[in-house]
């Protein structure tokens, strides 16, 4: 019913429950009206109860490039009563009949939690008759398990991707021989629609794939995120940007105009696309001022640090040829500022919480909060906007939800509705406008957001090292495991890094970087830093292709990290060799992926930024199977190929 004929045969089925009045769907859908219809590529599947006049819509959208299908699920009370209570409603609700006796296998990743190992990959061996549920932690996506899974089976697979920003869970059952069951939808959802009422399900994206290589079925992923989910400008994919924001590792709520324009002044030429100020022009300081929220936007500036307001800067900013990307915190409300004391009405509370939420789900509060970061964005000269929220909603919505045991859920539906409602029409209204999604890390990453924002800040906790102690391996480390992992669900993102030299640089450039550096001091080697912006900028173009990674995904200082970017099309790529910090191995065996015996390959490698001339080419046999050497410790390689023609 949601197939294209590019899926398995399974995919006839209907692949969502519910239950509704005490009676699953199952026994309820065959015998309510059904109807199918079109529009703008979207095809409309409606069911109807023509005794309480529910009405179950399910939008679903076929990617025939791909193969992959999403959907959601809307309920809709058209009669004129109450409806009777609505109640585990699984988006994805499907089973798949297994062939052989292996068990399955789920790829999952362990999601932002602010640890050493966020965005880890699990995997989880499954036999006949386990379960396993999982899901985010207090109310943010990712925050504590990753919203993409593989289920790998004997001869296949499915990519499962959600998009809900906020408490989801997710199940895997394996029944006895021979069916293996999914299951995605809210973890707490009863309620009852009021006439006219209409809610909506998580979005749910799923990709079938054959054979018995996972990284194929990654890549197939990932080439669908880039074509169709990724968000766009001027119909090319928002890229991350080669982005400088030191003012948040050095000032803080000591940032003023002067020191700002001195890191502008001494990063100005070196090739970087962004400039970035966070958190700490709030008035009232960071986190103390967050609510203080009201237009005109420059009125609610800490006149003493920044008496000209901001515009001044992003005249500065752009005069020097880069991009003005701002912080601000719309949703978390902090007591005694503006929004606490005028509007209250707005506020949701919790209890052992200082803070309050500002909620979404009140059509005045979302349309007040949107109308300021509009302006936000007009009066302060803004490119990117960055809408942080430093707050776990979880509480919130679970204390709404005990004022009226038929209405669970509605608080958190709602919410979400609202803070989707607040980007699309901020996007409405400034189309070039670029939105970073960072919310304590990478907590807000999940396929609803992906489609609207690019996450730039996917961890807090990479920046610990690098802050503290001047530990910039342990920083490039983990950035190097982050996106070895993420990068098969989540084509761009980035985080904090320090250091200009090329194992660090490398590290944490994906696409773009997020480089926290001061690069005031006189003697700071910009000329080194501005040489590895321009390795970036040429490198680039290799990170929309296929990823593979060569070398296992790990956190040990011991170990090599190894990954390859490819071009199908062009038959060029690249592959990047961190040989990290207590790794006595100064060789890898490398085999790269798509590589063509056939054919000659020309290679060059650079350890340093500067580009050696390209070496006499090598036969594709020989490329196929090679050694690496690195002699630093740490080091890296940067091997750039292509096929001679």
């Amino acid at each position: 019913m949601f197939a294209s004929k590019t899926l398995l045969p399974v995919r006839e089925e209907i692949p969502f429950s519910f239950v509704y009045g005490r009676k699953h769907s199952q026994q309820l859908l065959p015998r309510w009206k059904f109807l199918a219809d079109e529009l703008d590529g979207v095809k409309i599947l409606t069911w109807s109860d023509p005794k309480t006049g529910l009405k179950v819509c399910a939008d679903v959208v076929e990617y025939p490039y791909t193969g992959a299908v999403k959907w959601v699920l809307k309920f809709i009370n058209t009669g004129p009563e109450p409806t009777p209570i609505l109640e585990d409603v699984q988006a994805l609700d499907i089973k798949v009949p297994q062939v052989g006796d292996q068990s399955v296998v789920l790829h999952r990743l362990k999601g932002d939690s602010f640890r050493v190992d966020d965005w880890f990959p699990i995997k989880k061996h499954m036999p006949r008759m386990t379960s396993l549920r999982f899901g985010p932690d207090q109310g943010r996506p990712a925050d504590g398990a990753c919203p993409f899974f593989n289920l790998q089976w004997e001869g296949g697979g499915a990519i499962t991707a959600i998009g809900w920003t906020g408490q989801w869970q997710a199940k895997v059952i394996q029944q006895c021989f021979p069916w293996t069951q999914t299951q995605v939808g809210m973890e707490h959802l009863h309620l009852s629609l009021l006439p006219g009422e209409s809610i909506r399900s998580p979005l749910i994206m799923q990709l079938y794939w054959e054979g018995d290589d996972t990284e194929l079925s990654y890549n197939l992923f990932r080439q669908t995120m880039l074509k169709y989910v990724l968000p766009r400008v001027d119909g090319e994919v928002v890229v991350p940007p080669i982005a400088h924001l030191s003012t948040a590792a050095y000032e803080w709520n000591s940032s003023t105009e002067e020191n700002v324009m001195e890191h502008l002044e001494a990063v100005k030429d070196l090739g970087f696309e962004v400039f970035w100020l966070d958190a700490y022009h709030t008035l009232g300081g960071f986190p103390g001022g967050v609510g203080n929220w009201w237009l005109p936007a420059t009125s609610c500036l800490p006149v003493d640090r920044f008496p000209r307001g901001l515009k001044c800067i992003s005249d500065a900013v752009h005069e020097a040829g880069m991009k003005w990307l701002l912080w601000f915190e719309p949703e978390r409300v902090a007591p005694g500022t503006h929004l606490d004391v005028e509007h209250p009405e707005w506020l949701m509370t919790a209890d052992g919480q200082k803070n309050k939420l500002l909620n979404l789900g009140i059509p005045s509060a979302r349309e007040y909060i949107t109308s300021f970061l509009i302006g936000a964005v007009e009066e302060h000269g803004m490119d990117w906007l960055r809408p942080d929220c430093n707050i776990d909603p979880l509480p919130f919505w679970r204390a709404e939800d005990k004022k009226d045991s038929n209405r669970v859920g509605i608080a958190e539906i709602r919410y979400v509705e609202g803070l989707y409602q607040m980007l699309d029409d901020i996007l409405a209204a400034y189309p070039h406008l670029r939105i970073d999604n960072s919310v304590s890390g990478g907590r807000r990453i999940d396929l609803e957001m992906c489609s609207r924002s690019t996450p730039l800040w996917r961890t807090d906790r990479v920046m610990m090292p690098q802050e503290v102690d001047k530990d910039f391996d342990q920083g490039a480390l983990q950035n190097q495991m982050i996106t070895s992992a993420l990068s098969r669900y989540v084509p761009f993102s980035t985080t904090g890094q320090m250091g200009e030299q090329p194992h660090w640089f490398r590290s944490g450039f994906n696409a773009g970087i997020a480089f926290c550096e001061d690069c005031r001091p006189e003697h700071y080697p910009r000329d080194v830093l501005k040489a590895g912006i321009e390795e970036g900028k040429r490198i680039r173009k290799f990170y929309s292709g296929n990823f593979y990674v060569l070398s296992e995904i790990s956190l040990d200082p011991a170990d090599w990290c190894v990954m390859q970017y490819h071009r199908p099309e062009e038959q060029d790529g690249i592959i990047l060799a961190f040989r990290r910090d207590k790794a006595d191995a100064v060789s890898f065996d490398c085999r790269p992926r798509e590589v063509d015996p056939n054919v000659w390959y020309e290679l060059s490698y650079s350890y340093s930024y500067e580009r050696v001339d390209p070496i006499d080419s090598v036969p594709g046999v020989w490329f196929r199977d090679f050694r690496l050497y690195v002699l630093d410790c740490p080091g890296s390689v940067l091997v750039e190929y292509r096929v001679v023609r």
